[in-house]
């Protein structure tokens, strides 16, 4: 009984390094997904809340598919932090493939007023913004960290 039990913790012993080889190998195969802001706008708003729609464009060079379980996020625009949120459950990008993933954010209700008032006085047709953000691509994987900069048309195109 002994020798069974010996040779049953050896087999599971090698089982257990076979498949952590394995896992091993397909995390270290893994590379990192091409995110970017295709685009950040301004959407038709009621009273004084400003709602925008930021459009992720994310590319999968791999050979499995990415479930993209959720994503923190926030925003600056003219150098204030006026977004932050988090969203779950964005789908997934199939294996060697792309696609778009729009996040709807609300600003913060006094960061967005102290915008719209200088934006008042002081009226641009750009406005730069900064983007960050850090999605979960679930599992053992490491997330994919996002950060980019452009400038948002405020005629809401």
């Amino acid at each position: 009984m002994d020798k069974r039990m010996r040779a049953l913790r050896g087999i599971l012993f090698l089982l257990l390094i076979a498949i952590s080889t394995g896992c091993s190998n397909l995390l270290f195969d893994i590379q990192q997904p091409e995110v970017t802001v295709s685009s950040f706008r301004l959407l038709p708003s009621h009273g004084t809340t400003l709602n925008f729609e930021i459009m992720l464009h994310i590319k999968n060079p791999n050979p499995v598919t990415l479930n993209l379980d959720g994503i923190s996020y926030a925003a600056s625009l003219e150098n204030r932090r006026i977004i932050s949120g988090n969203a779950d459950a964005l789908g997934s990008v199939e294996a060697y493939g792309e696609d778009d993933y729009p996040i709807f954010a609300k600003a913060d209700l006094v960061a967005g007023a102290a915008l719209l008032v200088d934006l008042v006085r002081n009226p641009k047709d750009l406005v730069a913004y900064e983007f960050e953000a850090t999605i979960d691509i679930g599992g053992l994987m490491p997330d994919i960290r996002v950060r980019k900069r452009g400038e948002l048309s405020m005629s809401g195109n």
